[in-house]
């Protein structure tokens, strides 16, 4: 076993301390997510999962269960978890910004309370809580988590509730841990598809964190089985819609496409220089009127950005 997931340690993810520190992150977060929450205006792909939730629902995404139309799908490559988890929180509090963006910063905070006690599990130091600390501060992070496009708020809580649960199957070898991570991941591979390129950096991963002798060796047929079980539960309905439709998601979505290299690769670099981000949210100044700031806190905001020079690369 690698050294780092040994379990004699007594920093763990149960420590009254890990678990305080875990739940400060995870405030921290809500609190720097929570300012002026309704703005701005809710975004096309933000209300993606409304398909799911309010009819007509399109003929080739749900299946027919007791004469009840039964939505599997919004799009090809993305499932329906979300709509099921806010269908009685928008039956309840109506459609408003915050009805759909605070339960999605209350699931961030949960992805970085389970970071945290992640991180403290495998390192087996309560300074790992610094890495929780980082995360619940890094911008993207919070802003997507008021903003949640894709949708990626439901695919972190999962990933790190699968990772979570795979180091405590590692420790102690009882199933139900392996069953439980499996299990997120089925359900993250149907909540969005390109969730498969986590699990292929998982595959790769795991292995070199556990040692690749010994992570071999753990996989017999039980857990194998038992794996392979629920995390077919978790992704049955991208499986169904699939079947249904001759795989569709994977004929529809993995196109070679060879042209305009040049423009993808001005993308690439906006992408790592952060700039690809401008316009996702809020209209560029070239693409129309552009709103003044509102209220003290913006006026303040948009100040500090005007004495900053409005940089739109980082300093370095």
């Amino acid at each position: 076993m690698h050294p780092a997931l040994n379990s004699g340690s007594n920093a763990g993810p149960n420590d009254r301390f890990t678990v305080i520190g875990a739940a400060l992150c995870a405030l921290l977060l809500i609190v720097l997510a929570i300012p002026v929450l309704e703005r701005p205006g809710m975004q096309t792909d933000e209300t993606l999962f409304a398909a799911g939730v309010y009819g007509p629902y399109s003929e080739s995404n749900v299946i027919t269960i007791a004469g009840h139309p039964v939505p599997l799908m919004v799009m090809t490559y993305v499932g329906t978890l979300k709509a099921w988890m806010y269908r009685p929180i928008l039956a309840i509090f109506g459609t408003s910004p915050w009805a759909v963006r605070l339960p999605g910063v209350l699931l961030s905070a949960l992805s970085v309370f389970v970071f945290s006690l992640l991180a403290v599990s495998v390192t087996k130091s309560r300074a790992a809580l610094l890495a929780g600390l980082m995360l619940a501060c890094d911008p993207i992070y919070v802003l997507y988590s008021r903003w949640d496009h894709g949708p990626v708020v439901t695919l972190h809580v999962l990933l790190v509730f699968a990772l979570l649960f795979f180091v405590k199957f590692w420790q102690d070898q009882r199933l139900r841990w392996l069953a439980l991570g499996s299990l997120c991941l089925g359900l993250g591979l149907w909540e969005k598809a390109v969730f498969m390129w986590l699990l292929v950096g998982l595959a790769v991963s795991l292995p070199i964190a556990f040692g690749p002798r010994t992570f071999i060796r753990s996989l017999r047929p039980r857990a194998l089985f038992v794996a392979s079980l629920f995390f077919v539960i978790g992704a049955a309905p991208l499986i169904v819609y699939n079947v249904k439709h001759s795989m569709v998601t994977f004929r529809s979505n993995t196109k070679l496409d060879t042209g305009a290299v040049a423009g993808k690769t001005e993308l690439l670099k906006s992408t790592f220089n952060g700039d690809a981000l401008f316009g996702s949210m809020m209209r560029e100044p070239w693409d129309g009127p552009v709103k003044d700031p509102m209220g003290p806190l913006e006026v303040a905001i948009a100040k500090v950005s005007e004495l900053g020079g409005e940089r739109r690369k980082g300093l370095a």
